[in-house]
């Protein structure tokens, strides 16, 4: 249930040191030049390196890794939205694990395809150098270069320059620079401003040919022009966030701390930081006297819990959360559209059909209270939700998991009877009403991220795609996509049902690219913002729905529902757009969006949150908390909640019908 992060080309690495030579600063009062390498003047032929990649969003998907020479124009231009000005890159591959370490060498063309940048502040006489980054990257749609599909702005992390959060300005690292003579001018340092290629910046002479530039906070820049030049691959933005060599309480305290900053929902979910310390702060403190990693894990949990955030995740307490579920009653619990709360099943033998409770049985109150009321004040401690419908959803199945013995108090009125009923059940230890309520009932470990079949129903045909996730190998995902539209299109099947009821999110990216099938023209679909050092929210980037290359102009209805989460919901904003597509369903989709990060707390614990907020181009909130509505709504009755049938695949044919020509 996420939406991957890697900061607009965000991710990591860590290297060896560089050889370098300065430039002589030209109108740099007060800075010494240092000494220039001129070992050979023929400029760098050769980038060598090495990659380390921890971030587990990135191991997630590393079917092709390559490195590649990005041009840093929209860096320059401080245009976010640039994309690059050719679809294709001086790449190089990979040799090794990189998870381990694997190494590169990248041969540099002797004219690259780039674009010119005047940096002389005035001083050059030419037409400007190339400027370029090493850039770590994967092949997401089936080809091996960086296109208008897959980029836009500059660099955030896993490449050769440093980066500082938010304001994505350059800190520190290396740029491989091209100059086409010897005319050419290029900074020799940050400037009084501290930020590169401003009007403050000095500059100095750059010879012919290539040059790798390191750039230093304090000194001179200094230049390399050996015919090889090992160039460090910076893990940067895209860092993991390790936390697991503090003490309980001082990776509290940093968790906090960052969050403070950086969490995108502090405002619009009212959070209070202050009150959230003071609350659980002492109990971390237990945990850390005590040495008690359960304890330490479940305060997390419990603070958590308190966002109604479902991108907020620590693993749980995993003995602990087994023990306090374990028991159950035997029942699934649904909820009409009319807010009837229905027994859909009573499983022979357990708790609730042994007292006499029915399928259909009406549910009136629990534990003394109105049922309503009761399921309000249900703890989803262990499967937060953002919006209210998933929520309640989930909150059917959690009123009766409890400890093994626990005792309830349940009236109820049966389908056939006249007159209530009061019973006293205990809970037995039984997770079969718990898998069979499961929002991923059907999904299994071994299925296809993708599944398509042709329906034929009453002599009448179906294109269907059931994507059950936007996190996996891209190119699988995109080249299977993309066939699977031009079979249903040689077929000339009429219309197209994609199913993505169980697709809890992966790639923003993917999202994208799939909804651009249904558009002939772009149009812009959310913006993005991350925080930088002092928690000011900055914008980073646009989501563009472009044209896909594979078309697809028929009927199309998606069927959505609360397991379908952040990328899915991007998808499914993006299809929804044009009102003419059907959204099918029961409910909305479950309302978490945002670009998440992950952090490793003491004793390995994971933990994620949410540090990219998108909004609608008119800046209100993207999608948290609200989800994606259908605009075709199924409706949830007592009859529909007894049925094993599929509720939503009929109601996307009949629709799809009323609009496919006789």
């Amino acid at each position: 249930m996420f939406n991957v992060s890697f900061r607009m080309r965000g991710w990591k690495t860590i290297l060896a040191a560089l050889t370098c030579a300065a430039l002589v600063a030209v109108g740099a009062p007060g800075r010494s030049p240092a000494a220039a390498q001129t070992a050979d003047d023929g400029g760098v032929q050769t980038i060598t390196g090495k990659v380390t990649v921890t971030n587990q969003f990135v191991l997630n998907d590393e079917a092709e890794p390559l490195m590649a020479l990005i041009d840093l124009t929209a860096f320059v231009k401080r245009d976010h939205d640039m994309h690059l000005a050719y679809p294709d890159q001086t790449i190089a591959g990979l040799q090794g694990d990189i998870t381990q370490g694997a190494t590169f060498t990248m041969p540099l063309p002797i004219v690259p395809r780039g674009t010119f940048n005047d940096v002389s502040n005035g001083k050059g006489t030419g037409k400007g150098v190339m400027i370029f980054a090493i850039d770590f990257d994967t092949n997401a749609i089936g080809d091996s270069f960086m296109g208008p599909y897959e980029w836009a702005g500059w660099p955030g992390g896993l490449d050769s320059l440093q980066f500082d959060p938010g304001t994505y300005e350059v800190s520190n690292g290396q740029m491989v620079i091209w100059a086409p003579d010897d005319k050419q001018m290029f900074p020799t340092g940050y400037g009084d401003d501290g930020k590169l290629f401003t009007k403050d910046d000095p500059v100095g002479p750059l010879k012919k040919g290539w040059t790798v530039i390191k750039l230093n906070k304090d000194k001179p820049f200094e230049q390399v022009r050996q015919p090889t030049v090992d160039v460090p691959i910076l893990e940067g933005l895209s860092a993991n966030n390790d936390l697991s060599k503090l003490s309980y309480t001082a990776a509290f305290d940093a968790l906090v701390k960052d969050l403070r900053v950086r969490y995108v929902f502090t405002q619009f979910k009212h959070i209070d930081w202050d009150a959230l310390v003071k609350q659980y702060r002492p109990l971390i403190e237990k945990a850390e006297t005590g040495h008690d990693a359960a304890a330490f894990n479940l305060a997390l949990s419990q603070m958590i819990a308190s966002f109604h955030d479902g991108h907020l995740y620590v693993q749980p307490p995993q003995a602990y959360q087994a023990k306090v579920t374990a028991g159950g009653l035997g029942m699934i619990l649904g909820q009409t559209d009319d807010k009837q709360v229905i027994v859909s099943q009573a499983l022979k033998d357990l708790p609730a059909a042994q007292v006499g409770i029915k399928p259909g049985a009406q549910i009136l109150e629990w534990n003394g209270q109105p049922i309503d009321k009761a399921l309000s004040a249900t703890d989803l401690l262990f499967n937060i939700q953002s919006s209210p419908i998933p929520t309640r959803l989930q909150q059917l199945r959690y009123i009766m998991r409890s400890a093994v013995g626990t005792k309830f108090t349940i009236k109820y009125k049966n389908p056939d009877d006249t007159d209530a009923k009061t019973v006293d059940l205990v809970s037995v230890k039984e997770n079969t009403s718990q898998r069979l309520s499961s929002f991923s009932l059907g999904v299994g470990p071994a299925d296809m991220p993708i599944q398509v079949k042709l329906i034929q129903q009453n002599g009448k045909n179906y294109g269907y795609i059931k994507i059950s996730t936007f996190e996996s190998d891209s190119v699988l995902l995109t080249r299977t996509w993309e066939w699977a539209l031009n079979r249903f299109i040689a077929l000339k099947v009429p219309s197209l049902i994609v199913d993505v009821r169980q697709n809890g999110g992966g790639s923003g990216l993917l999202a994208d690219y799939f909804a651009g099938s249904f558009y002939s023209a772009p149009f812009d679909l959310n913006r993005t913002f991350q925080a930088d050092k002092d928690g000011k929210f900055l914008y980073v980037g646009k989501s563009v729905i472009q044209p896909a290359p594979v078309q697809w102009t028929n009927p199309v209805a998606i069927m959505v529902g609360p397991a379908c989460a952040s990328a899915c919901e991007i998808f499914s904003a993006a299809v929804a757009h044009d009102p003419s597509h059907l959204v099918v369903g029961r409910y909305p989709t479950a309302g978490v969006e945002a670009g998440v990060e992950a952090w490793t707390l003491p004793d390995g614990l994971y933990f994620q949150a949410p540090v990219d907020r998108i909004e609608y181009p008119d800046g209100k909130i993207f999608l948290e908390s609200v989800g994606v509505t259908p605009n075709v709504k199924v409706p949830v009755t007592a009859a529909s909640l007894l049925s094993t049938d599929d509720q939503e695949l009929p109601a996307a044919e009949n629709a799809l019908d009323k609009l496919v020509s006789p």
